[in-house]
């Protein structure tokens, strides 16, 4: 294989990643927040708590309350059945029983460890997804209020300029700020 084809393969599959990682991470926040999922939540949680059902059902929809509800458990799980099933069963279709003529022991081993990395690997980068579209989202909110605090310091000291000067208004603005001993406040933590 090529340098450059290998490259162009390399950033494919990353790109893939990405693009499957943005998709779980969606889909990971719809079921836990959208509202076409809002009634599957309810339902799931009134079965789980209600005392006439039977302690089996009860039992299923309390760990289905948790894994809708869990970050970590929703991602894997969409992980599993979007990309790690479909990966392994195209390997296997492609590879058949015993690929590159390997014993049946070692390809049911090398088809787990597939299924295994492509599981682990997409959730992750779902995960990641998720925290960055969360930092990204608090990020933003930080910069707009840190774009407004520098512009009301510009405005609070282009006032201050702008009767700097003038004695008459120094005086009618009256002392300015003074200084506050605070050290009270640091020892009394």
């Amino acid at each position: 294989m090529e340098p450059r084809t290998a490259a162009s393969a390399a950033f494919g599959l990353a790109l893939g990643y990405v693009f499957v990682g943005l998709a779980l991470q969606h889909g990971a926040y719809i079921l836990q927040y959208g509202s076409v999922f809002a009634s599957l939540r309810r339902w799931l949680e009134h079965t789980a708590c209600a005392p006439g059902a039977a302690r089996p059902l009860r039992w299923v929809c309390r760990w289905g309350r948790e894994l809708v509800s869990c970050q970590l458990c929703s991602i894997t799980q969409l992980a599993l059945w979007f990309c790690a099933l479909p990966a392994t069963a195209f390997g296997l279709a492609l590879g058949g029983s015993r690929p590159f003529g390997l014993a049946p022991a070692l390809a049911a081993w090398g088809y787990a460890l597939l299924f295994l990395g492509v599981l682990f690997s997409t959730a992750a980068v779902g995960l990641i997804c998720w925290d960055v579209a969360r930092l990204v989202g608090r990020g933003s909110d930080a910069a707009v209020l840190y774009l407004r605090a520098r512009k009301d310091a510009a405005e609070v000291e282009a006032r201050g300029r702008e009767g700097a000067g003038d004695p008459a208004r120094r005086a009618r603005r009256g002392p300015g700020p003074r200084a506050v001993d605070r050290s009270w406040y640091a020892n009394s933590r």
